[in-house]
């Protein structure tokens, strides 16, 4: 009862965090009927909060000097070839952050972990505090109308690596987005536009979305630089994960709804003589 009334506690003030911490353990200790020990419980949600409060200010704190390290190795970008193809040019830009990710974690005292495999979801990663932060570099033009990629990875794999049962350290994936444009149709010249890194579970909802690729893919439907007023650097993590799992149900739903309409609609061209087919509309 206790420690329920604790976490009860501790929810509330992340939620309410204009509200007197001790009302909130007052109405945490009614709502489990705990009527003994309410300073020690006030206590023990303080010092957890004051721990969380440190983790959030440390995720902010780490995405900002990525960003400005990613900016400086970027300002001269000689040696990156401004090439026609933004994609191409995108590569590079990954590669020279890639590069020298080692160099930045030694500056700051960061643990760098070894290149990953093909497979993870980020490009390289670090440990510091004791969390690993993984960190997925994403380039993009804005040159309107061009090849753009949102895609972040499978639900599974951003589960696993957020909150794995087996995983050896607590994920928090950290996006690097960097945008570039065509600075003049006449010559082939391509310059960086800005340089973005926020943690993913502190981005909107509703930029994130899951398309009907294998298991679910995870992707953004806006650049990060275009929500930057609306990145909330003190949601914690488990918060993010209550929304995504009921988007993730939500989304296995409709695309079980749709895979039973396609279904009955092949059972209908087979009884047809396997003519006259028409294809459905699926989801997105």
């Amino acid at each position: 009862m206790f420690g329920e009334g604790v976490h009860r506690a501790i929810g509330m003030a992340l939620r309410h965090p204009e509200w007197p911490l001790a009302e909130v353990v007052a109405r945490a200790a009614r709502a489990v009927a705990l009527v003994d020990h309410i300073a020690d419980a006030e206590g023990d949600a303080q010092r957890v909060l004051d721990a969380q409060e440190g983790l959030m200010n440390r995720e902010k704190r780490l995405c900002e000097t990525i960003q400005n390290e990613a900016a400086v190795r970027l300002r001269d970008h000689g040696g990156i070839d401004a090439r026609e193809d933004s994609r191409a040019f995108g590569a590079l830009i990954e590669r020279r952050i890639v590069d020298a990710w080692p160099a930045i974690c030694r500056t700051h005292a960061w643990t760098p972990e070894d290149r990953p495999g093909r497979r993870t979801i980020y490009d390289v990663s670090c440990i510091v505090g004791g969390r690993r932060f993984g960190l997925d570099v994403k380039t993009t033009d804005t040159d309107g109308g061009k090849y753009t990629d949102g895609g972040v990875c499978s639900v599974d794999n951003l589960l696993r690596f957020l909150a794995g049962k087996d995983a050896d350290a607590t994920g928090v994936l950290v996006v690097l987005e960097v945008t570039h444009a065509r600075v003049d149709r006449r010559v082939n010249r391509r310059e960086i536009a800005s340089v973005v890194a926020a943690p993913l579970h502190a981005l909107p909802m509703d930029v994130i979305r899951i398309e009907n690729l294998g298991t679910g893919q995870v992707r953004l439907d806006r650049r990060v630089r275009e929500v930057i007023p609306e990145i909330d650097w003190e949601r914690p993590s488990r918060d993010f994960l209550q929304e995504f799992v009921e988007l993730a149900k939500l989304h296995y739903a409709q695309v079980g709804e749709v895979a039973a309409r396609r279904r009955a609609h092949l059972d209908e061209f087979a009884k047809g003589g396997y003519t006259g087919f028409v294809a459905t509309r699926g989801h997105r």
